[in-house]
């Protein structure tokens, strides 16, 4: 169970499995990642063609009004002065407040053009024609373009006025005092900022009639590069309103369209109270998501752009509507942003899994023939070798105790040696003192001999030969000091 392959094979099953884990995380996060930013993409891609398609409609608004400028330069050129100084008499008259207006009291703006000259401006002939040549232009267009525009309109210099404009009769209300020159669209397109001569877009405003908002488009009117008034026409920002929309399943999507002064020309869900005020909203502090945009697209400094706000809260997409003086704007909640989808993570996380086995499996195989097998082996020996080493020492202990007895037994026989010797030396010693004693007692023998002889030859006195003889036996004996008698 604790086996060396086991071991490794758990081991790197764990580490395959934190690896599956780690690569798995980063796929999300990476794959969060990239979809995010494809998803911004898309966004942002949708945005600018939604700009473009609204900046056509007004694109073609300014050149429609190109159009009536130059129709009206034509006709000046080319159409009848007397034809046009018989008509003047015949439409225009001086009314009781010094104004020159159509003749009637009852003008319908239904059946013709509007004209009002200032009191006290007495036009000479050539005015006269050009009165009467631009309201033709105006009358002309105007019609033709009623479906799309509400009104079509000139002030000359001299601040008269000529006007078509169905829904209300604007030349019949005005002021005589009135003077067109002092109107923002008259001085935009007069204006030295605009040197090219070009159109110029006024701000947003309720119409005269408070049905819709628009936005008056101005055009200077030159001859021979000296201004002689302005063309100018309202152009509805209904589709503006229109685009502003959001679908059912854009939820939380907020759609905005501000102009270059960074007010609100149309809002996702407050289109009713920019119609109702009458002009642009200004951008306060309950709108802090609109304002941190504002402020965003202005430090991006592009013409279109996808950012994350401060709080990356939610993205800002924005593109600006070519050659137009406003700017679409998209806020979008992070929750539609898209990222790594579960299900491409789980197949990821899956695969991962079934590589995670896979590997596993090899590398058991690998581990066991060509590591653990050869640990085994290894580990085999290495037990031998200890065995050997053990028996090696019990061997060598073995030897050491014999060697230790050996000397024991060297040191015990040489003891016994010179025990030996000494003793072998105690009985030389016993054995010359026994022939000493046995000198002695052939001696004594002698002398007993001798002293027998005598006793034979002289009875009478007798010697104790044996008591004698006993106690030199004795004393022999003592002599010798044997400390081994058995020896």
């Amino acid at each position: 169970m604790n086996s060396p392959d086991r071991k490794l094979t758990l081991l790197l099953a764990a580490l395959l499995i934190l690896l599956a884990g780690g690569l798995t995380a980063a796929h999300f996060l990476m794959g969060d990642k990239s979809g995010r930013s494809q998803s911004l993409a898309r966004w942002h891609g949708q945005v600018e063609d939604r700009a473009r398609l609204l900046a056509e409609p007004f694109g073609q608004a300014t050149r429609r009004l190109e159009q009536a400028r130059d129709d009206a330069l034509a006709r000046a050129q080319g159409q009848s002065r007397e034809d046009s100084l018989l008509r003047y008499d015949q439409q225009l008259a001086v009314r009781p407040d010094g104004t020159t207006r159509p003749k009637g009291e009852n003008f319908d703006p239904q059946g013709g053009v509007g004209v009002f000259l200032p009191p006290g401006l007495a036009p000479d002939d050539g005015l006269k024609h050009r009165i009467v040549t631009m309201g033709d232009t105006i009358n002309l267009f105007g019609q033709s373009w009623l479906r799309d525009y509400p009104n079509l309109w000139f002030a000359g210099t001299e601040k008269w006025l000529v006007a078509f404009y169905p829904e209300y009769a604007w030349t019949e209300k005005l002021e005589a005092q009135y003077d067109p020159a002092v109107e923002p669209w008259y001085e935009a397109a007069l204006s030295e900022r605009n040197a090219k001569q070009g159109a110029v877009w006024g701000a947003a405003r309720t119409d005269a009639v408070g049905k819709a908002l628009v936005a008056s488009l101005a055009l200077p009117v030159s001859v021979d590069d000296k201004p002689i008034g302005v063309l100018a026409e309202d152009v509805p920002l209904q589709r503006l309103a229109e685009a502003v929309a959001v679908a059912d399943h854009e939820t939380g999507v907020v759609r905005l369209v501000v102009d270059t002064a960074d007010r609100i020309v149309a809002l996702t869900g407050r289109n009713g109270e920019i119609l109702k005020n009458g002009e642009p909203l200004k951008v306060d502090k309950k709108m802090a998501e609109i304002a941190t945009a504002l402020e965003g697209i202005k430090s991006h400094g592009e013409a279109s752009g996808a950012l994350l706000d401060g709080e990356r809260k939610r993205a800002i997409v924005y593109a600006r509507l070519p050659g137009q003086p406003w700017t679409l704007i998209t806020l979008v909640p992070n929750t539609l942003l898209g990222g790594a989808s579960a299900g491409s993570t789980g197949i990821f996380a899956a695969l991962a899994f079934v590589g995670v086995l896979v590997v596993l499996g090899v590398a058991a195989f690998m581990l066991k023939r060509f590591i653990a097998e050869p640990m085994g082996r290894l580990v085999q020996a290495e037990a031998q070798v200890k065995d050997l080493s053990v028996r090696e020492k019990t061997a060598r202990d073995a030897s050491e105790d014999l060697a230790r007895q050996v000397e024991e037994g060297r040191k015990k026989s040489t003891d016994l040696e010179a025990r030996l010797a000494k003793a072998n030396a105690a009985v030389e010693a016993a054995r010359a003192e026994t022939a000493e004693m046995a000198g002695r007692l052939a001696a004594m023998e002698e002398a007993a001999a001798s002293a027998a002889a005598a006793e034979a030859a002289a009875p009478a006195a007798e010697v104790p030969v044996e008591a004698a003889s006993q106690q030199g036996v004795e004393d022999a004996f003592a002599a010798l000091d044997l400390e081994n008698p058995e020896a």
